[in-house]
């Protein structure tokens, strides 16, 4: 009872998460490295130290990534590629068991139609 309604709370939070991280996940790859180095606000620790810190080195990373240069995501930060996969495998996973989940859901109202049916037939006998 109890691990039913944690495990439903996980589930509803995963995937409430995986549908707000999809729009960051495929910006990169929609979206040019220009508009969203225009649209990110200016980093506080870059204005100040005029150095990057290790978000906008992950950000450069990741767009880095999605153009196809991992030879220099890497030099710019070692995590985007690993971070670009998780965010990639963690949608995909999430798109999956929706899709498995919403299957079951249509079978089971399909199932729900047959028996009304039949019970209607029944009746008119």
């Amino acid at each position: 009872m109890l691990a039913d309604r944690l495990r439903t709370a996980l589930l509803v939070s995963w995937l409430s998460v995986s549908a707000l991280l999809l729009p960051v996940t495929l910006a990169p790859a929609l979206v040019s490295p220009r508009l969203i180095g225009e649209l990110m606000p200016q980093c506080d620790a870059r204005v100040t130290s005029g150095r990057e810190c290790a978000a906008c080195a992950l950000l450069a990373g990741s767009l880095l990534v999605a153009q196809g240069r991992l030879d220099a995501a890497v030099r710019r930060s070692a995590a985007a590629i690993p971070l670009c996969a998780a965010l990639i495998w963690n949608q995909l996973a999430a798109v999956a068991y929706a899709a498995s989940e919403l299957k079951w859901l249509w079978s089971q109202a399909r199932r729900a139609r047959q028996r009304a049916r039949a019970e209607e037939y029944s009746c008119r006998l």
